[in-house]
């Protein structure tokens, strides 16, 4: 068994990830109210789980999306004073998820779940995925992209 529980960490054992999600176990996230685990982990604390990462400068992978994530928004924030056209996805240099998108100089960007070519991959599998742009210029680019576990 990986760690030892503290007072807000337990471990359940002997149940598929399917009943525990079914299960009548209530939690209550830091700051938030109270709900059902299968609630709380497909909500999050603030509306959706979240891969997040900030001064990319280069392509390179923002994270793994755990199995049956969708994706419901993404914002980007340019903090170099340089605007850039930036794409997920799920290789470096590839545009599969998000196509091509222009972030002002210093300015943010948010796209809601319509914006992306794909935005749901696998009920079983995991998806790494990458922050891309043809050309960087000198743009440093944040990003949080919010998703929430399927069905």
């Amino acid at each position: 068994m990986a760690g030892t529980p503290t007072p807000d960490t337990f471990f359940v054992t002997g149940l598929t990830q399917q009943q525990l999600l079914a299960s009548q176990i209530y939690v209550t996230p830091t700051g938030g109210t109270q709900t059902t685990l299968a609630q709380a982990l497909a909500n999050g604390a603030n509306g959706g789980l979240t891969l997040s990462g900030s001064g990319f400068t280069a392509n390179a992978a923002i994270g793994t999306l755990p199995a049956n994530a969708i994706i419901t928004s993404i914002i980007f924030r340019e903090t170099a004073g340089v605007g850039v056209n930036v794409s997920l996805g799920t290789t470096s240099g590839g545009t599969q998820v998000l196509s091509a998108q222009a972030v002002a100089a210093s300015g943010t960007l948010t796209l809601l779940a319509t914006a992306f070519t794909e935005n749901w991959f696998s009920a079983v599998a995991t998806q790494l995925l990458y922050l891309n742009s043809a050309s960087w210029g000198g743009a440093s680019i944040n990003v949080q992209l919010v998703y929430v576990i399927g069905p």
